[in-house]
């Protein structure tokens, strides 16, 4: 080797201590995706149809019924203190929209899809938003500060549903995002 290349190697020696690396344990704590970004499922595509503008995601003008859309979840993220959704339901706990969200897990040894307890929420356990506004809710998962719920991609796959029924044609909902998130002080 070459002094030149000797000095070119150690060069890049040096410079490369200098980047920071993340530690292997490094993980993202929050998640979010956007609704348009979620998929619609079969019966949704085909029958009801989905509308979305500016990432959100709802019903064509005049459509009524239940659109279904699934939001898979990042095998990256290791815990999650809260399910939160961002929408709009003007009519609130009035029964002509609802939009409600679930983080869910598919078994990978039997398939078997269940609800993670306590991670679900519904527009309709809140007052209306008007039309031309969003409202955050989110509910813990498990107890915050002593049980927060932990991911296990091993056994498990993730991914938050969200159901959007609309009965009342004059009713808006719409989906703009759903998180997982761990922002919480204890």
């Amino acid at each position: 080797m070459t002094h030149a290349s000797t000095k070119f190697i150690a060069s890049i020696s040096a410079l490369l201590a200098t980047v920071p690396i993340a530690p292997a344990s490094a993980h993202p704590t929050n998640w979010s995706m956007a609704g348009a970004a979620c998929v619609p499922t079969g019966q949704t595509a085909s029958s009801v149809g989905t509308f979305s503008s500016a990432g959100d995601v709802g019903f064509p003008a005049g459509k009524l019924g239940e659109i279904i859309v699934t939001c898979p979840v990042a095998a990256t993220i290791v815990t999650a203190a809260f399910l939160k959704m961002t929408y709009r339901d003007t009519d609130g706990p009035g029964g002509g929209v609802q939009l409600i969200a679930a983080l869910r897990q598919k078994s990978l040894d039997n398939g078997s899809v269940s609800t993670v307890p306590g991670a679900q929420i519904s527009s309709n356990a809140f007052p209306a938003v008007t039309s031309t506004s969003y409202v955050h809710r989110n509910v813990p998962i498990g107890a915050p500060c002593t049980s927060i719920f932990k991911f296990d991609h091993a056994h498990f796959t993730y991914y938050v549903q969200v159901n959007i029924r609309k009965t009342n044609a004059t009713a808006q909902g719409l989906l703009a995002s759903v998180d997982l998130a761990n922002d919480i002080i204890c």
